[in-house]
């Protein structure tokens, strides 16, 4: 019905209880803790889009670039940092498939994520003036980067659900 795709009509047919999902549940779990808990299953999808985005700039940077010993170590440490987001995201995904309600590990790796996709594309800028226009690909990428921030929450929201979770002990 969403997508406005078909319809369907049933007339007169009766449903058992028993036989509609999440009857079992009380109001709230079937309400806002099921929303909730689709966030929290979505955050670590949206930390690995930003990721695999770092990822790429880094792998374009190191292909299409002649770099000084200085940027070959600024690229060094951005993948580092690329490899630790990237840790933190597995850690934080199993969380979340072994209890849903968990959310401060995958907020956290939401915000590492995120920060690492744009430190990355913002390297970019320090390499050459005339960048963008030899290489169009990564002025799109400057461009779409910052959307990851406000995709499934801005980092402002995020430190609340990691300040929760550590208050609750997680």
């Amino acid at each position: 019905h969403g997508a406005r795709l078909s319809r369907i009509v049933f007339d007169n047919v009766k449903i058992n209880e028993e036989h509609i999902l999440g009857y079992h549940l009380s109001p709230i779990q079937r309400g806002m803790m099921a929303v909730m808990k689709t966030f929290n299953r979505m955050r670590p999808g949206v930390a690995a889009f930003a990721i695999g985005h770092a990822q790429a700039v880094i792998d374009y940077i190191e292909t299409y670039f002649t770099k000084n010993i200085e940027q070959s170590r600024a690229i060094g440490m951005l993948n580092a940092e690329l490899l630790s987001a990237r840790k933190l995201l597995y850690k934080s995904a199993a969380l979340v498939d072994i209890d849903p309600t968990e959310s401060s590990y995958a907020s956290f790796a939401k915000i590492k994520a995120t920060e690492i996709a744009e430190k990355a594309t913002e390297y970019i800028t320090s390499l050459n003036d005339i960048l963008y226009i030899e290489h169009p690909l990564l002025m799109k990428w400057y461009q779409d980067v910052y959307g990851y921030e406000y995709m499934e929450g801005t980092s402002h929201m995020q430190l609340k659900n990691i300040y929760n979770g550590f208050i609750n002990g997680r």
